[in-house]
């Protein structure tokens, strides 16, 4: 109805549905998807990952498009004044946890971390949004000896997002093949580096200033995710020069991913198709 008032549609591609995340429907969530996108007039990939996964499994888009990373606002996701101490690493995951293991061998991390010696703390923030979440965290906690040492915070608004970045030292982000993530952006506007995964979108956001990535299988028949033991030694490594890491991180969300930028490409897109 709005292509035949003369509506222009501007398509934001995100990530797609592929056979480990959505199973035996991805065919059909996919299906709904191209069919918008052969609809649009310019198409904004989140990502050249979002790119290359949109053409795998939609079809290559026939209209203009570019890559456009998600923003944020570096005014309000700023580093603290005052940085918590060093004599207890605060890590930190966050967002909305719909996979075990991205919550589970954080777990494992911290433990490993504590059993070495080294006094550390982990946050999560964000829904255990997977079945039986809340008792699998509470029963893991219990079995790996970590009470007192995990605070759950659940569910929070935008406006609390940069108190719990600034509260912390490290943010986990192992989720595979995500597309475009903004949690690992606005971290790093906070100077919160990131250990995350060398999949997705992941390498375009973090490159080698951002934070530690680490290797993976590259598949999509399943989800895949750093060894805990490999989490552990990227953390001490980041805690060792943790300074540096901090003004790396920020710098490059300053530079790569201000809100302001953002808009002022999509004001060009717009008018272009307009």
């Amino acid at each position: 109805y709005l292509k035949e008032k003369g509506v222009k549609l501007v398509w934001n591609q995100n990530g797609v549905a592929y056979p480990a995340w959505d199973k035996e429907n991805y065919q059909r969530t996919n299906s709904r998807l191209a069919q918008l996108l052969s609809l649009a007039d310019y198409v904004v990939y989140q990502s050249d990952f979002c790119r290359q996964s949109a053409d795998m499994y939609l079809g290559k888009a026939k209209v203009p498009s570019q890559v456009r990373y998600n923003p944020v606002d570096t005014e309000q996701f700023t580093p603290s004044d005052n940085p918590p101490s060093l004599d207890v690493w605060q890590l930190l995951v966050t967002g909305t946890h719909l996979q075990p293991d991205r919550v589970l061998l954080i777990l494992k991390t911290l433990a490993e971390l504590n059993k070495r010696g080294q006094e550390a703390r982990l946050t999560i923030a964000g829904r255990l949004d997977w079945p039986d979440g809340d008792k699998e965290t509470h029963e893991a906690i219990t079995q790996l000896k970590l009470t007192g040492k995990v605070e759950l915070l659940g569910a929070f608004s935008q406006d609390q997002a940069p108190g719990i970045y600034q509260a912390t030292h490290i943010l986990f982000h192992i989720k595979y093949k995500d597309p475009c993530p903004t949690v690992p952006i606005e971290a790093m506007s906070c100077g919160v580096p990131v250990v995350g995964s060398l999949s997705g979108g992941m390498p375009e956001l973090l490159s080698d200033e951002g934070g530690i990535l680490l290797e993976v299988p590259d598949v999509w028949d399943k989800m895949c995710y750093p060894a805990p033991e490999e989490m552990v030694e990227a953390v001490i490594k980041i805690m060792g020069d943790l300074d540096s890491w901090r003004q790396k991180a920020r710098q490059r969300a300053v530079s790569h991913f201000s809100k302001d930028f953002w808009l002022e490409q999509h004001r060009q897109i717009f008018n272009e198709v307009l």
